[in-house]
């Protein structure tokens, strides 16, 4: 190879550098100052109502599975209690009751607190809230590792 090419890939490399990094620090620049939610005016969109029965159908389907999503989730906020509560139970050495043995049982958890309180039990209501749910997903298997190369083909 010459000295004449060495040269000339240097001064290339040597002004491509700096080149792609003022690029690429503007680009994100840019990208950091930019929001895209206000590109697209609020005050345009409410101008020109939407009468697409599609469009007012998919609304009502998202707005039914909301309020089946609040309704499931208060059912596990309420199941969470009522672990909280028969483990606390089952921590002071009273059995707990079935839901189904006596109506005390089934009422919210907030009443069986009043009811501890009430009858003398040392613990406090706010020991029962739940703060974070007990049920969780559980994590998903790792798939099986396989990795062949050529040098571990090789003989």
């Amino acid at each position: 190879m010459t000295d004449s090419a060495v040269a000339a890939r240097r001064v290339a490399a040597l002004t491509l550098i700096p080149a792609s990094v003022a690029v690429f620090g503007t680009g994100l620049a840019w990208a950091t100052t930019h929001d895209p939610a206000v590109a697209s005016s609020p005050d345009s969109q409410a101008a020109t109502p939407s009468s697409d029965p599609q469009l007012a159908a998919a609304e009502a389907k998202l707005d039914d599975a909301r309020a089946r999503l609040a309704e499931l989730q208060a059912e596990v906020n309420r199941r969470n209690a009522e672990r909280v509560a028969i483990q606390e139970a089952q921590a002071a050495g009273t059995a707990p009751a079935s839901p189904a043995s006596s109506p005390a049982a089934a009422a919210s958890p907030a009443a069986q607190a009043n009811a501890k309180v009430q009858t003398g039990t040392t613990k406090t209501a706010a020991k029962t809230t739940v703060t974070q749910p007990i049920v969780a997903a559980a994590p998903a298997a790792a798939p099986p590792v396989q990795t062949t190369t050529k040098a571990s083909t090789k003989k």
